[in-house]
């Protein structure tokens, strides 16, 4: 309800196990006070891109 009320049009939680978040679609002309609103939580823009997925951050650490 909350996003919701800032302009959000729709959403989708993700992620498991020890945490997760939400993915909202909010159109442009509303983003910024969107992100006022839900000031409170941490704000992640993102965007889609034809290229498809890519690496963006790469700890070095292996598992094997």
């Amino acid at each position: 309800d909350e996003a919701k009320s800032a302009g959000a049009l729709g959403g989708k939680v993700a992620g498991a196990g020890g945490g997760g978040f939400c993915v909202f679609f909010v159109p442009a002309d509303k983003r910024e006070h969107f992100a006022g609103k839900m000031r409170e939580h941490l704000v992640v823009p993102f965007k889609f891109v034809d290229e498809g997925s890519t690496v963006v951050y790469d700890s070095g650490e292996r598992l094997n």
